[in-house]
């Protein structure tokens, strides 16, 4: 009998757990689902739109190689980075930037965006050295470049005259980055 009356004392406190359990349940589902249906809700975004820039359609992150005059790939360079970008005046200029890397080009320029066109003036400050460059003939093409995967993806191309090195305009040619690993060099 004492068993009886210890087993029935068990099934009455886990049917009050489950009760408790069962409560504990039903609000949690109730929260989310109100969660759910109102994260949903867009007023005051239908008509957001992120901003642009003034160059942003010669701006982005390229992979290039400067060549010499005879076509090679100068100082036997090879593919590295080069950021296109507005500056903080976002005054149609645009800065060209290597990062330091190779032959450390970073330089402002004036642009025409509807030509996807841009050229520097000359003897501009070259800001990684404190010498000068001239940067001409800068082109952007869309669609005109292939990735090292072979996706199709914009071109760069301009020439660069260095105060270090007068009189040799060095055409830097590339592409666009895409952001996948198998176009990563």
């Amino acid at each position: 009998m004492l068993v009886a009356l210890v087993f029935s004392e068990l099934l009455l406190t886990n049917n009050k757990k489950n009760e408790s359990m069962k409560k504990i349940n039903i609000y949690a589902l109730l929260f989310i689902c109100i969660g759910l249906f109102t994260s949903c809700d867009e007023d005051g975004y239908e008509d957001f739109n992120v901003p642009q820039s003034s160059v942003s359609q010669l701006s982005a992150d390229w992979w290039v190689i400067p060549y010499d005059p005879a076509g090679d790939p100068a100082f036997g360079a090879s593919f590295h980075t080069l950021t296109t970008s507005n500056t903080a005046a976002d005054n149609g200029q645009m800065q060209i930037n290597d990062h330091g890397n190779w032959m450390e080009i970073q330089t402002v320029v004036s642009t025409n965006p509807a030509g996807l066109s841009f050229s520097g003036d000359a003897n501009a400050l070259e800001m990684i050295t404190g010498g000068t460059v001239t940067v001409s003939n800068g082109q952007v093409v869309k669609g005109g470049g292939t990735s090292l995967s072979g996706r199709t993806t914009d071109s760069i191309t301009f020439d660069a005259e260095f105060d270090w090195m007068p009189g040799v305009i060095f055409t830097y040619r590339g592409h666009k980055k895409t952001g996948f690993l198998e176009d990563e060099y």
